[in-house]
């Protein structure tokens, strides 16, 4: 699940205070979630999961489309949203969604950038 070249980060206890989260659920089981957030009059994805038993079933779009209900009556004109270089199958799915690159972030640990220096 964590495919990054660095720790995981620890949340805070106000992370899923701020912004719009929505659940999905089967029954009384919770399948997924996804967290949006107001960024200057841009909305963003900040988080997106659906376990894997729950996928292929529309639970992912159906989370989207909350979370776009949210942003357009908050008048947001532009959704953006990160994605890992690593993890192909995920970028697929926000191109067919119509997701553009426009901005990429890179990382090399602080030891190597300060022999750089």
């Amino acid at each position: 699940f964590w495919n990054r070249p660095f720790p995981r980060p620890e949340f805070s206890p106000n992370y899923l205070a701020t912004g719009k989260v929505v659940v999905a659920q089967e029954g009384d089981d919770v399948i997924g979630m996804a967290k949006g957030v107001l960024d200057r009059g841009t909305g963003h994805v900040s988080f997106i999961y659906v376990r894997h038993e729950g996928r292929g079933r529309g639970s992912r779009k159906a989370l989207l489309r909350a979370l776009g209900e949210w942003f357009a009556q908050h008048q947001v004109v532009d959704v953006t949203l990160g994605v890992d270089a690593s993890n192909p199958d995920g970028l697929a799915f926000w191109e067919r969604l119509g997701f553009r690159e426009f901005h990429r972030e890179l990382v090399t640990p602080l030891e190597a950038f300060r022999r750089q220096l």
